[in-house]
């Protein structure tokens, strides 16, 4: 074989590897959709497109969006995701709910293409595209809250890093003008574009002693400035600040599995596949370090570095971590190969790496392989309750479960208005929902005081398997009727009410089913067993 036809052949197997790997990343996105979030950002993307303008209030609640210790939080939650949320409504309105998935399935296939693309140009050896085997795999971890405008500035933050890469290995400086539109367009998306801000002006400080960025400086620093200045052209300018820097996630966020450390879980899904990929990425960033700083490569040393430790303090930058990662340690890789790497060798590499994608997309841990047979994940929205709410709304208020205002806003709104969501517009209404929620003096009052006679609730906090004081109190209350239960929720109405009433004991069913399905789920919540223990007393089981 002459070197032409062998070099032809390599191209043309790693076109294959990648359309593989994008097939695969493509198959693992397409899990149901899992995020209780998505359903606020869609239904504001109809609004804005509705009214032409951003809110200004919460159409969605009948509490005020107002927060006495912080007024300007509201206005910033309501108008951070526009673009995102616009985007979500367009694709809805044509699509449907499988378009929202189709769309998360194609972003994260266009980040594995996008990442292995610069792979191969910048190293032309299919070694450097072995860490998109374990992103792909850790996918599965990303997609766990999956619809969200996160999505898309992982996605941006990836292309910030592949262009400053490029830049720096090929001394051209023209492209990196192009971050800035990005960076205007991710400003409009969500506040973690601000990760991405953060990585230009790193590369920018790096260039003053890196010798690899010397020749793009005057650019770069441009580039940085332009950036910069585009920072303040989100929707909430200079405003946006305080909240990246503060704890502005609510009083419930230490209990979110989101906001914790990995580590702190960590032994509870080490044998899990998506982890398993999470943690070679991480292990894999120790030696990527160690060459990047050896070649003096500062900038992309400091964003490997940095990304990790953020990765291992809040799972929530997993998503920015990940693909990074892959793209470093691939470029690390192929640098530390290069010397016994042979074109015989990337010759048989190729085949096992589209074999091993193959198995991905073969098994890739869920069941739609492919096409969606589900949209929505089992056990994670109220559908049944909202079709009973839908068909049977009260004279008064209704009280929710915060997760569930968004998809009761999806699926009531405007007919009906909900007390609150995952947004925590407003931290009055955040304390007054702690107040019902444990069922205190104070939550009582607050049911009277805001006219509500309908709530709906899951029975048990699946985080520590305690059951829900308020649930506790009126599954025994004679003022409150259980006129609902489904697997998921239960829907009580304050008497007298029109609506048939159902058995009380259902109610404690429920508390049991609720028990066994989601027990698995959290293995190290403490409040399982106590609730299992007092739902069959109340059932007079022994």
């Amino acid at each position: 074989m002459s070197l032409r036809d062998e070099a032809s052949s390599g191209r043309l197997l790693t076109v294959v590897l990648l359309s593989v790997l994008a097939a695969a990343a493509l198959v693992t996105a397409l899990v149901p959709i899992n995020s209780n979030d998505l359903w606020w950002h869609l239904k504001t993307g109809d609004v804005i497109r509705a009214n032409g303008a951003l809110p200004d209030g919460d159409p969605f609640s009948y509490l005020p969006a107002s927060d006495s210790a912080d007024p300007a939080r509201p206005q910033l939650i309501l108008r951070q995701y526009w673009l995102a949320q616009v985007a979500y409504s367009l694709v809805h309105g044509v699509f449907g709910l499988a378009g929202i998935v189709w769309l998360r399935a194609a972003l994260c296939a266009a980040m594995i293409l996008a990442a292995g693309g610069f792979l191969w140009r910048a190293t032309r050896s299919n070694l450097a595209l072995l860490p998109l085997l374990p992103l792909t795999l850790a996918l599965r971890v990303m997609l766990e809250d999956s619809d969200r405008p996160h999505l898309f500035v992982f996605a941006s933050t990836l292309l910030v890093v592949i262009v400053l890469e490029y830049c720096a290995r090929t001394a051209r400086s023209r492209p990196l003008f192009l971050l800035v539109p990005l960076q205007l367009a991710a400003a409009q998306l969500h506040p973690g574009f601000a990760v991405g801000t953060l990585t230009v002006a790193v590369y920018a400080g790096c260039a003053l002693r890196e010798p690899r960025l010397q020749p793009v400086r005057r650019a770069l620093w441009l580039t940085a400035g332009a950036c910069l200045l585009v920072f303040l052209l989100n929707p909430n300018g200079l405003r946006l600040v305080p909240s990246l820097f503060g704890n502005a996630f609510g009083a419930r966020a230490a209990d979110v599995l989101e906001f914790q450390s990995p580590l702190a879980i960590w032994r509870h899904v080490a044998t899990e596949p998506g982890w398993l990929a999470c943690a070679a990425l991480v292990l894999a960033t120790v030696p990527t370090l160690g060459l990047l700083l050896w070649r003096r490569c500062f900038s992309a040393a400091a964003i490997a570095g940095g990304l990790a430790l953020a990765a291992l303090l809040s799972m929530r930058y997993l998503g920015f971590f990940l693909p990074v990662a892959a793209l470093l340690a691939g470029l690390a890789l192929a640098e530390a190969g290069a010397v016994r790497w042979s074109r015989r060798h990337d010759l048989l590499l190729a085949p096992a790496l589209v074999l091993l994608a193959l198995v991905l997309i073969a098994a890739p841990g869920h069941g739609n392989r492919g096409r969606i047979r589900q949209l929505l994940q089992p056990g994670y929205f109220p559908v049944r309750a909202a079709d009973y709410l839908a068909a049977n709304a009260g004279r008064g208020h209704l009280f929710n479960f915060d997760a569930w205002g968004g998809y009761l806003s999806y699926r009531l709104w405007p007919r009906q208005l909900i007390f609150t969501d995952t947004r925590v517009l407003s931290g009055d209404a955040a304390a007054a929902y702690r107040e019902i929620l444990a069922d205190t003096p104070a939550g009582r009052d607050l049911l009277q005081r805001h006219d509500i006679d309908t709530v709906v609730m899951p029975s048990i906090d699946i985080y520590s398997g305690e059951l829900y004081p308020l649930v506790r109190r009126l599954a025994g209350d004679a003022r409150w009727s259980l006129v609902h239960v489904d697997d998921i929720a239960l829907v009580f109405a304050r008497q007298p009410d029109p609506r048939p009433a159902l058995a009380r004991e259902m109610a404690w069913f429920q508390v049991l089913r609720q028990v066994e399905a989601w027990q698995p789920r959290f293995p190290w919540a403490p409040g399982y067993q106590r609730t299992r223990a007092e739902a069959a007393a109340r059932l007079g089981r022994p």
